[in-house]
């Protein structure tokens, strides 16, 4: 055998294990990623703040990732509700789309404006005054079912009856001790 045929030969042995491996390896990367992903926390529901500068999230700690957000407004005023995810590639700011919200099979329908919030896109921003309908069926749902745009988003409620409730209180919409806790 030619010298340089006995080199080529363990090389590429070599290079074919190394390749199985690094394959093998992202394989199970890619696993353990999956397996974070199964096993990590659900979203659950929380406040941020106190009083009139009190907000609520459907996630703790989400960082960017906020799906739905309300922010007080003043004592027995709307608050101001922000459905990020259910934000659209395509829109025109301030323009006023429909937006409804199933929960057990009701359905509540709102007007929304447009907000652009660049790489998040264009997201329905609307009102919701104290007492609104909406609220106990986000405190007594599991999840929510979201039509925008001809796009449909679902969101966990885990939570969301204790952050509703803290919410209230601090946003003037109660008085402390009012809430039903059921």
């Amino acid at each position: 055998m030619p010298r340089d045929l006995r080199w080529t030969i363990p090389r590429a042995r070599r290079f074919t294990i190394n390749a199985f491996g690094v394959l093998f390896a992202t394989f199970l990367s890619v696993v353990a990623i999956g397996m974070d992903a199964l096993h990590a926390a659900p979203r659950t529901w929380s406040t941020t703040g106190a009083n009139e500068q009190i907000s609520v999230a459907d996630c703790t700690d989400c960082g960017d990732d906020i799906g739905i957000l309300m922010q007080c407004r003043g004592p027995g005023q709307p608050a101001h509700v922000t459905v990020h995810w259910a934000a659209v590639e395509n829109g025109q700011e301030g323009a006023v789309l429909p937006i409804q919200f199933v929960i057990n099979n009701q359905v509540f329908s709102y007007e929304a404006t447009t907000r652009y919030y660049g790489q998040i896109g264009y997201t329905p921003e609307f009102k919701l005054a104290p007492g609104d309908p909406l609220i106990e069926a986000f405190s007594a749902g599991k999840t929510a079912l979201v039509k925008y745009a001809g796009s449909d988003i679902q969101f966990s409620l885990r939570g969301s009856r204790r952050s509703l409730q803290t919410f209230a209180s601090h946003c003037g919409w109660i008085k402390a001790g009012s809430v039903s806790h059921k």
